[in-house]
């Protein structure tokens, strides 16, 4: 249980926070270039189906664990439940809709989703660290630290997934042509 949610939040701090900026880059620089970012695509979206398959199965055996289903059900019902729903909903179940070829090969769903799953995080953000801002606590420079290396990570890494889609040679399509 340990091993899957430390691998789970390995995958989430490294790519998942900055998967957003990362399709933005390369769409940029396919745009920019004239090239085919297909490969790249279809890298982010293997990303994101494995995560969310380690997420389901997280909570799948989270469900037969006393101590983390208790945590999870005081989480579910509190009071301000419905927003633990509106973070586990877009990280668990949304990316499952890439199981469909048409939204999988679509990059304007891999980036409405990527938003989508990083929407805990963008309103714990702009609820407390803008909050925290507000009342001169001590949030302010390391809330905007955390942004610019989220912006950094995901230029990065958005960079490093152009790159091994563009080495990744497409299957050229075998014709029977005959040559003279």
């Amino acid at each position: 249980m340990k091993v899957l949610h430390l691998l789970t939040y390995f995958i989430n701090s490294i790519f998942i926070k900055s998967l957003f900026i990362s399709i933005l880059s390369i769409m940029l620089v396919g745009n920019v270039l004239k090239t085919d970012n297909t490969n790249a695509f279809k890298i982010i979206k293997g990303l994101i189906l494995v995560y969310a398959g380690l997420n389901i199965s997280y909570y799948f055996i989270a469900y037969f664990s006393p101590a983390t289903n208790v945590s999870f059900l005081g989480r579910a019902t509190d009071y301000y439940g419905f927003v633990y729903y509106i973070m586990l909903v877009p990280n668990t179940l949304f990316p499952l809709l890439l199981l469909f070829k048409k939204l999988g090969r679509n990059k304007y769903v891999l980036l409405t989703l990527s938003f989508l799953m990083n929407l805990g995080w963008v309103i714990e953000f702009f609820i407390i660290d803008i909050t925290a801002l507000q009342r001169d606590y001590m949030a302010t420079q390391l809330s905007l630290n955390f942004l610019w290396l989220i912006l950094l990570q995901g230029l990065f890494i958005g960079s490093v997934i152009y790159a091994i889609g563009r080495a990744v040679k497409p299957k050229m399509l075998k014709t029977d042509t005959p040559t003279s």
